[in-house]
């Protein structure tokens, strides 16, 4: 209390001869300014730990909730528009009589590794397939379209492109089976999703 009369006295002392001095602290050379310092232990209380790091794990685990799930969106989205293209080829060659054969896509819902889809030409076997696609780990064919173990076939006749049958096919996210895109092949041969 002794030295915070003192100061005050001289800051209003020096303040009313020479108005544009303020209230500030001396230069730390000088000879009063182991007055205006102030001793402090702060620091961190636990519960001020506690808090911040809880913060940071809400904020960590919306973030990264946020980027598994539209990591699996992406990735559903680019599996159906390979088998929009796939399917599309599969008619392109048969209108081109690409090969002299009606060209198909198969679709197997495999219950060994993963399921799988793959362009082939005539009737499908191994030595027909033009090339084989796997689903991610993180997708697969909706029961309702496909069975466990079932298969599915859709085959463009030549010339004309027109689809063997007018079907559907879903794909779903494991993690979130809301999520899910359904690719339709009209008997027209016209394929949407």
């Amino acid at each position: 209390m002794h030295y915070g009369a003192r100061i005050s006295g001289i800051v209003t002392k020096n303040m009313k001869r020479n108005p544009t001095i303020h209230s500030s602290p001396p230069k730390a050379d000088s000879p009063r300014a182991d007055k205006f310092i102030i001793h402090s232990c702060g620091g961190f209380t636990l519960f001020e730990l506690i808090l911040v790091m809880g913060i940071v794990a809400i904020f960590s685990m919306v973030t990264l909730t946020y980027l598994f799930s539209h990591r699996g969106t992406t990735q559903l989205d680019l599996t159906v528009r390979q088998i929009e293209t796939l399917l599309r080829e599969a008619q392109s060659r048969s209108i081109s009589q690409a090969s002299s054969s009606a060209w198909g896509v198969h679709f197997e819902n495999d219950a060994g590794p993963s399921p799988f889809f793959s362009l082939f030409a005539g009737s499908y076997s191994s030595t027909s397939v033009v090339a084989a696609y796997r689903l991610p780990a993180t997708l697969g064919y909706a029961t309702s379209t496909i069975p466990p173990g079932g298969v599915k076939e859709i085959i463009f006749s030549q010339l004309t492109g027109i689809a063997s049958a007018s079907t559907s096919l879903t794909i779903f996210l494991y993690t979130n089976p809301r999520a899910s895109a359904t690719i339709r092949v009209a008997s027209s041969g016209v394929v949407t999703y």
